[in-house]
């Protein structure tokens, strides 16, 4: 599964390993982007919320 994304330079693809690989950036602009992914899914407990939505 490949998505590219019309009007931005970043493309996702389905992958089994736990490692973040970024593509088509430096090596140090590879490693401030790793670290804010990593941050973010560190706190995504304070950000992604599921709410329970009653159906009548």
């Amino acid at each position: 599964m490949n998505k590219k994304y019309v009007g931005a330079e970043t493309s996702t693809r389905f992958a089994t390993a736990t490692d973040i690989v970024i593509t088509g950036a430096s090596k140090d602009a590879s490693k401030v982007i790793r670290k804010m992914v990593e941050e973010m899914f560190e706190e995504a407990d304070e950000w992604l919320v599921c709410e329970e939505i009653e159906i009548a």
